[in-house]
């Protein structure tokens, strides 16, 4: 299916039959595009599918689409899981939560650390951007949020495949996560940490569940660069 230059609309469940678009969609349909009865539509669910339809109904709160056909894109090899903790401006955290949904993250988890600097979210809002993001990037999948967990909370998750924590290390000799990753692992975790990175304590408490510990580079990255930097080897060698 051909998306590109069209406008992607969202709708949260199965794409077929007669369905009817919420109202911020709804509005953005008819008012902001100012579409027509029998207009082609492109949507996407952020489960894995595409769709096209027309235009049946056309209004500010519930306009109404007519699915023709929808494709199932197939996922990637490799879950990519971000477990990360939030910047402490709201800017600097919808920009991570932005491009980390435009480069390509099956999960995001929140985390509340010793060194944090927020412990409180609107996830409702950040639901909003990722859902506008997977629209503006056109991509089928909307990741999964959590948050905020507790450090002691998360660490009672059994989280499978290959998992890695990033942090500030003096030690040259610590490995580089493009060095370390897995690139036939079903699952890819990476841990990052607040501006006041992981505690020792923290590091350790991961390294004794299987974490990796794994070194970002020389230079010492704000939270939501590292956040993309891990991303981005992630998507390119997973």
């Amino acid at each position: 299916m051909d998306l590109r230059g069209k406008p992607l609309f969202y709708f949260e469940g199965e794409l077929t039959g007669s369905i009817t678009l919420s109202e911020e969609e709804s509005r953005h349909c008819a008012l902001s595009l100012r579409m027509k009865i029998g207009d082609p539509i492109l949507l996407t669910n952020g489960l894995g599918s595409f769709a096209e339809g027309i235009c049946t109904k056309l209004h500010p709160k519930s306009s109404q689409v007519e699915i023709l056909f929808h494709e199932v894109v197939p996922k990637s090899k490799s879950y990519r899981r971000l477990c990360v903790a939030p910047p402490k401006t709201s800017e600097r955290f919808d920009w991570m939560i932005e491009k980390a949904t435009e480069i390509g993250v099956d999960e995001i988890l929140l985390l509340e650390t010793q060194n944090s600097e927020r412990n409180k979210l609107n996830l409702e809002r950040v639901h909003k951007i990722a859902v506008s993001t997977i629209k503006q990037s056109k991509q089928a999948f909307l990741p999964k949020i959590i948050g905020i967990i507790k450090w002691k909370q998360f660490l009672e998750i059994d989280i499978q495949g290959s998992k890695y924590i990033a942090h500030v290390s003096m030690d040259n000799a610590t490995p580089t996560l493009s060095d370390l990753l897995d690139e036939n692992s079903s699952s890819s975790t990476i841990l990052i940490g607040p501006e006041g990175d992981f505690s020792n304590e923290e590091i350790l408490s991961a390294i004794n569940l299987g974490y990796k510990s794994v070194s970002l580079g020389n230079n010492v990255l704000r939270t939501e660069t590292a956040a993309m930097y891990a991303l981005t080897i992630f998507n390119a060698f997973v």
